[in-house]
């Protein structure tokens, strides 16, 4: 395996993101000892879920497959074979535990299909410009579709963590993170120019994505699917929630999926896990759902959609470094 294919991982750099991701694991996993009989009882509720809902929430996940897909092909101008490109998904997410494993596999995967390091890198820009636009129409979207939200989270007497949204150490703790975001996203910025060569360099990726995304065919499965894939997840999530008897108006649950989700995206864990799981157990149960059907819901949405897919995905990772297609 070529090791010209990507960037070297640092030691310096690799180390203080796994310290990070076993704090957040632990963390999670003390909020689940202190919240036990609740994870418990969720666990009995999952095991009752409706199997017509279940099997609906299996489609739509097999759908969230074709818009990644389609994601993928709009920020390339190769055409790798469906199967192979869903192998090299699955393989993302068998390695997701890992801080930045994921983009090294993708990366060295690009590379094996022709692109040069610019494009690959190109590529990883649009999806993600793609994705953040999205989210962020979404989310202010979802907002604006449904005020009554927000005033009842605002309102609510206690959620999962026993404090409203307007106590003075909710407000404290939400001002402290947004300026730390705000400080990490420029140091992140500046990072990314030096290690990547400079504005010079930046500016001839800023050609090849041009390239890419002037395309008006690999430009409509972009954005078509970087739009599809949050509102797919958000129907998951409903079918596993109509599955356990609770209803929940659409609009409502795609703001709490959005706005949940994005605060788990300000967490830094690997690829969202263990934050994710519990930005969305507390965002139902700010909605009115109750903790269990929450509890329940949200494992079986993530179980269907990321926790299942391990295995294969370490599998399909296995076939790529034996078939040397990364």
């Amino acid at each position: 395996m070529e090791t010209t294919l990507a960037p070297p991982v640092r030691r310096s750099v690799s180390a203080p993101r796994l310290a990070v991701s076993a704090v957040v694991a632990i963390a999670v996993l003390a909020l689940a000892i202190g919240q036990w009989a609740t994870v418990r009882d969720g666990v009995r509720a999952l095991a009752d879920v409706d199997h017509a809902w279940l099997g609906a929430a299996l489609i739509v996940t097999l759908a969230t497959i074709v818009a990644s897909l389609g994601i993928s092909y709009g920020s390339m101008r190769v055409r790798p074979s469906p199967g192979r490109l869903v192998t090299v998904q699955f393989a993302v997410t068998g390695v997701a535990p890992l801080p930045g494993a994921g983009f090294v596999v993708y990366l060295r995967f690009l590379r094996r299909e022709g692109l040069s390091n610019g494009e690959a890198v190109g590529a990883f820009v649009l999806m993600a410009l793609a994705n953040g636009v999205a989210r962020a129409i979404l989310l202010a979207g979802s907002i604006l579709a449904a005020p009554e939200l927000v005033h009842v989270a605002a309102s609510h007497g206690q959620w999962i963590f026993g404090l409203t949204l307007r106590h003075p150490a909710v407000l404290a703790a939400g001002c402290t993170l947004a300026v730390l975001l705000a400080v990490a996203a420029v140091l992140a910025v500046r990072a990314f120019v030096v290690r990547r060569g400079g504005w010079r360099a930046l500016l001839a990726w800023h050609a090849d994505v041009r390239a890419v995304a002037r395309n008006p065919r690999r430009a409509a499965m972009l954005w078509l699917g970087a739009f599809s894939l949050p509102i797919l997840y958000t129907a998951d999530l409903y079918a596993m929630l109509r599955g356990l008897g609770i209803t929940l108006p659409p609009g409502h649950l795609l703001a709490a999926y959005m706005i949940m989700t994005t605060l788990a995206g300000m967490i830094p864990s690997p690829n969202g896990i263990g934050s994710i799981d519990v930005a969305l157990i507390a965002g139902l149960t700010v909605a009115g759902v109750p903790a269990t059907a929450a509890l329940a819901a949200v494992l079986g949405h993530r179980l269907l959609t990321f926790w299942a897919q391990l295995v294969p995905g370490m599998a399909a990772f296995a076939y790529l470094v034996r078939r040397r297609a990364i």
